[in-house]
């Protein structure tokens, strides 16, 4: 009787808490504690299974994840309260944030300047770029100044290449002008000779003009001559009119050879009375026409004459200098 009362409170017993234990849709798991449904038959945390060793509960629920809860990725907050496995000593623990090491940026940012201003080896560079940027430019000034001299100089060269070949063409034209003029149109001078009588030399000083009617090669020109032979005791006056006649060699420095040929008279007074005798002249001289510019030359000449008048003849060397015109 007492085995069959027992029997009958284990099949009422039963009957009691299988509906329950079959109407549960609850697990929870032993090891993480964390509640699935029904249909989770392992522990995806870990691995623990549901079927045989999950706690079924009615009461407790997980809320409903909304779309975007399921798909959005965990926080910080849940990964941190997030159960880690067994292996590691089956504790919980937050996994730790990663740490922004911010002293080390905060140092290279001050080590160099405190105020945040360059570094040094950002100053470094600073230098450099604006040594290299001074240098150019220096380059720059230097190159430009050579260029300048270098202009300035090749003008002064140029100017001084034409002043010099203005010089060599004027000098080249005079030369031409001087050459082409030879012989002077005409020319002033004066000579002196002697014309002894008995003891006394007679020296005889004249003035001439000088005209050239031919002037090139060929020389050919008047002579008119007036002078004084001075005696001891009175003076005479002479007066010649010559032909001169020769040849020369045209240039600035123009040497002559010429024959003279003329007629004349000779004044003297002899006590109380004058007397006026016919005078003959022949004679050759040599001599040479400067010209220091193409207005005026300078003529020195030599030569020798042979005088009569008819009863005295006179023979005397003859030195003159003119100046042409």
């Amino acid at each position: 009787m007492r085995c069959l009362v027992s029997g009958a409170m284990i099949v009422l017993l039963c009957l009691l808490v299988l509906p329950g234990e079959a109407l549960a849709d609850l697990v929870k798991c032993p090891v993480c504690g964390q509640v699935f449904g029904r249909e989770v038959k392992t522990c995806p945390n870990d691995g623990t299974n549901l079927e045989l060793l999950g706690k079924p509960i009615e009461s407790e629920k997980p809320a409903a994840q909304t779309k975007a809860e399921e798909t959005s990725p965990p926080t910080d907050d849940a990964a941190s309260s997030k159960y880690k496995r067994h292996d590691q000593n089956g504790e919980r623990r937050a996994t730790p944030r990663p740490r922004v090491d911010t002293y080390s940026d905060r140092h290279a940012r001050l080590v160099g300047d405190r105020r945040g201003g360059p570094t040094e080896e950002e100053r470094e560079d600073l230098g450099e770029k604006a040594r290299a940027e001074y240098e150019a430019k220096d380059r720059s000034a230097a190159e430009q100044f050579r260029r300048q001299r270098e202009q300035a100089w090749g003008l002064r060269r140029q100017e001084q290449e034409d002043a010099s070949a203005l010089r060599r063409e004027l000098l080249a034209r005079r030369d031409e002008l001087l050459a082409s003029l030879a012989a002077p149109l005409t020319s002033l001078g004066t000579r002196l000779w002697w014309m002894q009588e008995g003891q006394k030399p007679g020296a005889v000083l004249s003035g001439e003009l000088d005209v050239n009617l031919v002037r090139n090669v060929f020389r050919l020109g008047l002579s008119t001559s007036l002078g004084i032979r001075f005696l001891e005791n009175r003076g005479d006056i002479l007066f010649l009119e010559t032909l001169v006649f020769g040849v020369q060699l045209p240039w600035r420095f123009s040497p002559f050879v010429v024959g003279r040929a003329g007629l004349g008279g000779l004044s003297t007074e002899l006590g109380q009375e004058s007397m006026v005798n016919p005078l003959g002249m022949f004679g050759a001289e040599v001599g040479l026409d400067v010209w220091t510019n193409p207005w005026l030359c300078l003529t020195p000449n030599l030569g020798y004459s042979f005088l009569l008048d008819g009863e005295d003849m006179w023979h005397s060397f003859t030195a003159k200098l003119s100046v042409g015109f």
